[in-house]
């Protein structure tokens, strides 16, 4: 597995970063697997967008802390790596905003 984050635009109350995950199998068999990626945002707004083909998206599942990938179209909830070389890429964008400060000053 290769995992790329890359920042795309950073700004005072915002950040926008691209994700791109690649798993590949070497093995001679099938490979099942799942991944599971949480995303420590220290109370920060975060959105994911995910990327890539409409198969590629349907396994990407949002969670309240970040990202599962996962099958959910069989019964069993796992992606598989097709057999010598097989490879399965995902992109997708995370969004995090800062809350601005208040410009408001107390009076004394």
């Amino acid at each position: 597995m290769n995992r790329q984050i890359k920042l795309i635009s950073k700004e005072r109350h915002s950040t926008v970063y691209v994700a791109h995950l690649t798993f590949k199998n070497m093995k001679s068999i099938p490979v099942k697997f799942q991944y599971k990626e949480i995303i420590d945002c220290s109370g920060r707004k975060f959105k994911i967008i995910p990327k890539g083909s409409e198969e590629q998206k349907a396994q990407i599942q949002i969670t309240p802390n970040g990202i599962q990938i996962e099958n959910l179209n069989g019964n069993e909830q796992f992606a598989v790596l097709a057999a010598n070389g097989g490879q399965q890429i995902y992109e997708y964008e995370i969004h995090q905003n800062r809350s601005k400060q208040s410009s408001q000053y107390r009076k004394r």
